[in-house]
């Protein structure tokens, strides 16, 4: 059962970026984006990348990744995501009106809703077994 699911995850998450690229990389880029596992590319909306530049200081522009990973845990419950990385968690938070404390942040599926809405090229899933 175990190799089950590990397959089935694997399916999931694919493809899945190959790398992950700092925002302020992204801003210079002629062609915003980065290479999946499978061969093909994920571009990013340039009024994406502006969003996230005007709601990050400059310190953190430089450290956030993109895409923004939205590790599905259903140890968190249903439709509940998790947001690792500190300058990702501020991110997600400040989009949000929320205050975050640590490098990680917890969201549940309104909030994800809106967080895909603004922000659907440059968030990927994650899935957790």
């Amino acid at each position: 059962m175990e190799e089950v699911l590990k397959a089935e995850l694997a399916r999931l998450n694919s493809p899945f970026p190959r790398e992950r690229v700092p925002l302020e990389e992204a801003l210079s880029s002629e062609r915003p984006g980065v290479p999946l596992t499978n061969g093909g590319f994920q571009p990013f909306k340039r009024e994406e990348l502006e969003l996230l530049a005007r709601i990050l200081p400059s310190e953190e522009r430089k450290e956030l990744r993109l895409p923004i990973l939205l590790a599905l845990d259903p140890g968190l419950g249903r439709g509940a995501v998790k947001i690792g990385g500190r300058a990702e968690a501020r991110a997600v938070g400040r989009l949000l009106g929320k205050e975050v404390k640590g490098g990680e942040l917890v969201i549940h599926r309104p909030e994800l809703l809106e967080v895909r809405r603004k922000l659907p090229t440059t968030t990927y899933y994650l899935f957790l077994p």
